[in-house]
């Protein structure tokens, strides 16, 4: 018989492998390890911004005439940008003067920081705005969607609108993670573009074959109607909802201020542009406030286009959701309800589940709205204004006085100035909409 065999380092049990065994990273960890670069950051910003808008904004261009119309572009561009570079460089200054190694989620988490009796109101203000700002994009969109469906196909209303909540909640299961979205982001921005310029360059046939109107009876400069249109291209740079989120996605390297000019200006002139194609192909009674309405009048492949639209337009739904989540996931009841005890972070069922509870407060909304020019532009000079306006400035200038900063007088001049041409082009568009 052998005599008993003296345990080896290779036979022993290796404990500390036991207790070094990688645990599956938590939902904050993961999202750090799928952070977007420069490119990436680019296209998730560009998609949030595109979408529903470059095909609708021709009727509330049309109304205010296509000299009048860049004006007010170039005005509503220049000031929400200039709002939202100013939220990005202050959640900045913020992380740095925390020396905190994470960026700020949302505007719950950006004013803990900022003191002052009135921070409360503002965040408050700041984040209904932009929930409002989302479900009008997705209310819009669901709107758009189902006219269509009920047009081409016949079906009903609550089946169509029922299969789109099924259809969506089922992808909240997989794309958890928002940076998730990098992966069908390009694909999707792709798409919308090339959509986009298809529908554009078979306005600009239509127009060079005499198919559209004399020039006479192109609108050129109109005033009355100046709010409604401004609010049409307020709403459009909607990514001013979920922009603190869209900052979150990206790497600590990306300079995300310079980055939201050159996406928020490129964005605007394919707005005005794609608007000013159909003008110039359509007679004015024929230009309604849906662009596929107006193509599918050709038949064939371009009755189609509708459907195709309706691919973005799921991604839309998703993008939307998730990022109306991201938004109001850090106050407190909220947190609590999602964050199991003893965690640092959400659970991921409970997230989905909050999700999906959202995306149907949406589907519910969908039913009792009609007009989607209407919605738009009351969601643009209402809520877009306190997200992206007036609620950046004041937080701004509360966290300077907060430290004591000094600030440049031209800055100041600056500011007011910009501050009352905001005010004036909000209370445009909420009496341009109280008069419909």
């Amino acid at each position: 018989m052998d005599p008993p065999q003296t345990p080896t380092t290779l036979d022993a049990p290796d404990l500390e492998a036991d207790f070094n065994v990688p645990e599956e990273p938590d939902y904050e960890e993961k999202r750090s390890q799928l952070k977007l670069n420069t490119w990436k950051s680019a296209m998730l910003l560009f998609q949030g911004t595109m979408g529903l808008s470059l095909f609708t904004i021709q009727k509330p261009l049309q109304m205010v005439g296509l000299i009048w119309g860049i004006i007010i572009t170039i005005i509503t561009g220049y000031i929400t940008c200039y709002g939202l570079v100013r939220l990005s460089n202050l959640a900045t200054e913020i992380e740095q003067d925390i020396g905190s190694k994470h960026k700020l989620k949302n505007f719950d988490e950006l004013t803990r920081h900022i003191n002052g009796p009135h921070i409360v109101f503002v965040k408050v203000a700041m984040m209904i705005a932009a929930v409002m700002m989302m479900y009008s994009s997705t209310v819009s969109n669901i709107l758009l969607i189902t006219t269509n469906i009920q047009q081409g196909l016949g079906w009903n209303e609550w089946v169509i609108k029922i299969l789109i909540f099924l259809v969506i909640a089922s992808v909240f299961i997989y794309l958890v993670e928002p940076e998730k979205i990098q992966y069908v982001n390009v694909y999707m921005t792709m798409l919308l573009m090339a959509l986009a310029y298809v529908i554009f360059g078979r306005n600009v046939y239509r127009g060079l074959n005499g198919m559209g109107p004399k020039f006479s009876e192109i609108p050129l400069w109109k005033m009355d109607k100046t709010g409604v249109y401004a609010g049409n291209v307020a709403y459009a740079f909607e990514v001013a909802s979920n922009y603190l989120s869209l900052r979150l996605t990206s790497a600590s390297d990306v300079p995300y201020g310079g980055l939201t000019k050159w996406v928020l200006g490129f964005v605007g002139g394919n707005f005005y542009l794609c608007a000013v194609g159909n003008i110039l192909a359509w007679k004015p009674w024929e230009v309604t406030e849906n662009a596929f309405e107006m193509q599918s009048s050709q038949g064939g492949f371009w009755t189609s286009l509708v459907y195709i639209f309706m691919i973005n337009t799921l991604y839309t739904f998703t993008f939307n959701t998730i990022f109306t989540s991201e938004i109001v996931e850090s106050i407190p009841p909220i947190q609590r309800a999602l964050t199991p005890p003893n965690a640092t972070s959400p659970d991921r069922t409970r997230l989905i589940l909050f999700r999906i509870t959202l995306w149907l407060l949406a589907i519910i909304g969908a039913l009792f709205s009609k007009n989607i020019i209407y919605i738009l532009e009351l969601s643009g000079s209402i809520f877009t204004p306190i997200v992206s306006y007036f609620g950046p400035m004041i937080l701004f200038y509360t966290y300077e006085s907060n430290k004591r900063r000094p600030l440049p007088t031209h800055q100041k001049v600056h500011d007011v100035i910009y501050t009352v041409v905001a005010m004036a082009i909000s209370f445009w568009g909420i009496l341009n909409a109280v008069q419909e």
